[in-house]
């Protein structure tokens, strides 16, 4: 097989990447009599080999390898002809920093196969990796003013940010560039938000699939960049896995098996409902009831279950998808957020004309999520009727049990490690729906449901905190000290 080495830099600037990887042809030398040697898959002349050889403006020779070995020559040619044009372009700049020294802050363990990559690829996938090995849910790029200026690299660890690495400003540019190209976006717009997308495969084949949802936002020092890390992997827990009490997991689940009705589930982003509200559809049985989701976005495949991502942009709203939901005979509907009055009402109706509809709503208790309803211009009544309960949750960080805590290597120095869920179940009991019918006061109908038995989340937080198990300046940062008070 011949070395991507021999591949002159003519070939790779004259035919592009795409077209040499759709159709498995590469060319690769010229003969002393002009004809240019290709890598194929096949001898006999195709269309793509005759539009090659008019390209080149010369005669080709087709020389047949596997089509594995011909992607593997295809890959290294042109990343080595982006190493060179990146090399060259150091060069005209003058003074910059050295990539080596760079990928040696991050970890040194890079299993996303950039080893034939250009150098700022390789240190986008260095920076990837270290975030997955130490399992991030976002990387941050946050670009701050300043003399001089400078950029911090910055991992969400369990819930909070930490400070990771500050690269050379001068990879700034290169960074952010390597980024946009991953993710699908206009390189050359630096002036307006972008959104993007795209997957990689940690491990090989057969290793770890994580989507990584990217987006970019201009500042006044340049673009600041926020990369989600979902891992397509990862196992679906199952309710009895999310550590629920008991009480409330059994009224739980005998909610989301009721025929009909509306569930909440509330709390701020990143406290772990779209996890709940999977993990309750995966228990109902898709087989013998249709189960439909709108979603912005998808963040799981859920087997069964017919899943649509909303797009705002293109007209295709909550509300909008939800009418066309409810012609596709639905006996389950996962709205993924309820934003206005309209979506609202429309969700309601729904819940009442025989479906089971499970949605969420950014409170900060499961008895504020009513008063929401209310505060978008429900009617009482219609909330009374058609509400079963809400699940209000939050993500507390654990206390770490080593030894050497709180300052030690296995909880990076933070003092915490994993996180474990408070939940807080409201049911709608007759007495909860006169109270409703008469107020839908926030304040009024928690004090009615503590009394009747339910245990609000400052209160499970208090007995973990107790028992070691957190801390109390965790529970006031996650549910504010006001609500950690007695």
């Amino acid at each position: 097989m011949v070395n991507a080495t021999e591949i002159t830099n003519p070939f790779t600037q004259i035919v592009s990447f795409e077209f040499c990887r759709e159709h498995l042809i590469l060319p690769i030398a010229t003969t002393s009599d002009g004809t240019v040697r290709c890598l194929a898959r096949t001898a006999d002349p195709t269309l793509a080999s005759d539009n090659l050889s008019l390209l080149l403006n010369a005669p080709i020779a087709l020389e047949v390898h596997p089509e594995a070995a011909i992607r593997n020559a295809i890959s290294q040619a042109y990343q080595t002809h982006m190493a060179q044009s990146d090399a060259l372009e150091q060069n005209e700049q003058g003074d910059q920093p050295d990539i080596e020294l760079e990928l040696a802050k991050l970890a040194d363990r890079d299993l996303l196969a950039s080893a034939d990559k250009a150098p700022v690829a390789k240190l986008v996938d260095a920076l990837l990796f270290d975030a997955l090995s130490q399992k991030a849910s976002d990387i941050h790029v946050h670009p701050y003013p300043g003399t001089p200026p400078k950029v911090v690299i910055r991992y969400r660890l369990d819930g909070v940010l930490h400070n990771i690495y500050t690269p050379n400003l001068k990879l700034f540019d290169q960074i952010v560039g390597r980024i946009k190209v991953l993710a699908g976006m206009d390189v050359a717009e630096k002036r307006l938000p972008q959104d993007g997308r795209t997957s990689v495969t940690v491990g090989g084949a057969g290793g770890r699939q994580v989507d990584l949802r990217i987006s970019t936002l201009p500042t006044t020092c340049g673009e600041r960049i926020v990369i989600r890390l979902l891992e397509q992997t990862a196992k679906l827990r199952k309710l009895s896995e999310l550590g629920m009490p008991e009480t409330i997991e059994q009224a739980f689940v005998a909610a989301i098996h009721r025929s009909h009705g509306l569930i909440l589930v509330t709390g701020p982003t990143g406290s772990g409902k779209t996890t709940t509200l999977y993990s309750a559809l995966a228990q109902l049985n898709a087989t013998t009831k249709n189960i439909l989701t709108l979603e912005d976005p998808v963040e799981y495949q859920l087997q069964g279950i017919s899943q649509t991502q909303v797009a705002a942009k293109k007209g295709m709203t909550f509300l909008s998808a939800l009418r066309h939901v409810l012609r596709q005979d639905p006996d389950v509907i996962l709205v993924g957020e309820v934003r206005d009055e309209p979506t609202a009402r429309m969700v309601i109706q729904s819940a009442m004309t025989g479906h089971l509809v499970l949605t969420t709503l950014h409170t900060n208790n499961a008895a504020a999520a009513i008063a929401r309803l209310a505060d978008l211009g429900i009617e009482r009544y219609l909330i009374a009727s058609s509400l079963i309960g809400v699940l209000a949750q939050r993500l507390v960080r654990k206390a770490c049990k080593s030894h050497e805590a709180p300052i030690c290597p296995h909880c990076n120095n933070t003092g915490y490690s994993g996180r474990f869920a408070l939940y807080e179940w409201l049911p709608i009991t007759p007495e909860i729906r006169e109270q409703l019918l008469t107020s839908a006061n926030a304040d009024a109908l928690e004090v009615l449901a503590i009394q009747q038995g339910m245990s609000t989340l400052s209160t499970q937080g208090r007995a973990m905190a107790a028992n070691h198990q957190t801390t109390e300046s965790e529970l006031a940062r996650v549910l504010g000290s006001q609500e950690t008070e007695e």
